[in-house]
């Protein structure tokens, strides 16, 4: 073949094979820690707010029988999540075999084949987050609805290029005469206004002069406002510390229009 494939594929001995998910034991362990971190979180806040309280109104006894109740809550916590998450997990599409007339999805330890003849196109999502890829998803249009594959930015399929990978795509699957085409998707963040991004940083994304800044945006009706940082508040000289600032979501949903380049699909 004239392209060479992206990371994240590799040849087997009847095809090639797409890994979304490398590893499901790595990531059950994965699921495992962000669980614990969860349960952690949620038994420091009840009792940061809830323990004082039990304390003064009950004693140092109910203080003891609050921790048990707390601690009970967060394994519970911690439980549902890792469940949910493991589900979810084994529902995914872990990898996808490329076969000459088929291709085999699996999802967990079960696989499914899916004839090549039922599948009308392909599309190639690169997905974006506050600038940056955060992954690849490949979706497989059939008769029965999308079938969504998706490698997140800590697989090296989702590190990988989609164009790359569309064009390969697109010359393996030429014979098939099944259309292979990119999109670039933007993941939205919903940043708080104190994360909201800075003129200069602006300037430095759409890759403009900064006093091109505040026109663009009123143009491409993203949204702004005046921004004082709180440790500034009560500070004699705060008027210095007010700034203008533009929710990242917005300027990244136009910086390609911008840029002249590839428009983007959003994604909430």
């Amino acid at each position: 073949m004239r392209v060479s494939p992206a990371d994240g594929v590799r040849q087997t001995a009847d095809g090639w094979r797409l890994v979304f998910v490398p590893s499901l034991w790595g990531a059950a362990v994965g699921r495992f820690l962000g669980s614990l971190g969860c349960a952690g979180y949620l038994a420091a806040v009840l009792a940061l707010f809830v323990l004082p309280a039990v304390g003064f109104i009950v004693g140092s006894a109910g203080v003891w029988q609050g921790i048990r109740v707390i601690l009970a809550l967060a394994a519970l916590v911690a439980a549902l999540f890792l469940t949910a998450m493991v589900v979810s997990d084994l529902r995914a599409v872990r990898r996808v075999d490329l076969r000459p007339r088929s291709l085999v999805l699996t999802r967990g330890w079960r696989q499914r084949e899916l004839p090549l003849d039922t599948v009308s196109r392909i599309v190639v999502e690169e997905r974006h987050k506050l600038g940056r890829q955060v992954g690849i998803a490949v979706v497989l249009s059939t008769g029965d609805g999308d079938i969504r594959c998706e490698a997140d930015e800590h697989s090296p399929l989702g590190r990988s290029s989609a164009p790359r990978l569309t064009e390969w795509l697109a010359e393996l699957l030429d014979p098939a005469e099944v259309p292979v085409t990119m999109e670039k998707v933007l993941v939205k963040a919903y940043v708080s206004v104190e994360s909201w991004w800075t003129t200069a940083q602006v300037a430095d994304f759409w890759d403009v002069p900064a006093e091109d800044v505040a026109g663009l945006a009123d143009v491409w009706q993203v949204a702004h406002q005046t921004f004082l940082p709180r440790a500034a508040v009560y500070r004699s000289d705060m008027e210095s510390f007010r700034r203008l600032v533009y929710r990242p979501d917005d300027v990244c949903e136009v910086a390609d229009a911008i840029r002249g380049t590839r428009p983007v699909v959003d994604r909430d």
